[in-house]
C-alpha cells in the first residue's frame, strides 16, 4: 500500500483495511494558488501499514513518513489550534509517528501546540524540535544564528518545557552558526545526551 495513498486504519467485519478519504475541498493558498484537499481514491487491502525507518545508528525508529507542524503555528496566514490538533490525532491514526517541530515556530506556540496534543500518545510518538534561529527574552526574532553552547542548552530546557516532554527524540540545528565550530555545538550536544 503506498504511504502517499493511505496507511492504516480500523479493519472492516471480515479484516480488509478500508480508508475512506476526507471530504474533497478548495484551499486557496496565500499565495494565490488553489489546492484540493482530500486523497485521490479510496484505497483499500489487507496488509497496508505504515513503514518504519531507522534513523542514524542509535536505534531511533520514525514511521517513513513525518508530520512537519510548522504551518500550524507560523508563517501561513491565519491558525486553528482545534484543527491543527485533530490533525496531529489523525495523524497517529494513520499510523505516523515523527513529527516535527521548532523553538521558532510561532515563536514557542509551534511547539506547546505539538506537545499537548501528543501528550496523551507520548510513548508511540518519536518527536523533533530544532535550535538555532536566535530568539530574543521576550520571544522575538532576532534574525541571527546562534550555535553557542549556552543558547543551545538554554533552547533545548525551553523546548523540554514547552513540548511538556522530558526527552526530545531527535535535536538538531536548524541553522548553522559560522561563528561557532560545529564541534563546539557536537560537544555540547554529547553533554546533553549524557546528563539525559
Amino acid at each position: 500500500c503506498p504511504i502517499h495513498r493511505a496507511t492504516c486504519g480500523t479493519g472492516d467485519v471480515d479484516g480488509s483495511l478500508v480508508v475512506t478519504p476526507p471530504p474533497s475541498r478548495a484551499v486557496r493558498h496565500p499565495r494565490g494558488q488553489v489546492w484540493t484537499t482530500g486523497w485521490p481514491a479510496p484505497v483499500t487491502g489487507r496488509d497496508c501499514h505504515m513503514q518504519m525507518r531507522t534513523l542514524g545508528r542509535q536505534g531511533l525508529t520514525v514511521s517513513a513518513q513525518g508530520l512537519g507542524c510548522m504551518g500550524m503555528s507560523a508563517f501561513y496566514g491565519a491558525f486553528d489550534d482545534a484543527e491543527s490538533t485533530a490533525t496531529l490525532h489523525r495523524a497517529l491514526d494513520l499510523g505516523i509517528t515523527f513529527f516535527d517541530t521548532a523553538d521558532v515556530y510561532g515563536p514557542h506556540t509551534n511547539e506547546r501546540l505539538v506537545g499537548a496534543a501528543l501528550r496523551a500518545r507520548r510513548g508511540d510518538v518519536q518527536l523533533a524540535t530544532k535550535f538555532g534561529n536566535e530568539l530574543g527574552p521576550d520571544g522575538s526574532r532576532t534574525g541571527k544564528v546562534n550555535g553557542r553552547p549556552e543558547y543551545l542548552r538554554a533552547s533545548v530546557e525551553g523546548s523540554l518545557q514547552r513540548l511538556g516532554v522530558d526527552t526530545i527524540d531527535l535535536y538538531y540545528q536548524h541553522r548553522v552558526d559560522p561563528n561557532v565550530p560545529i564541534e563546539d555545538v557536537a560537544g555540547a550536544v554529547k553533554e546533553l545526551i549524557e546528563a539525559g
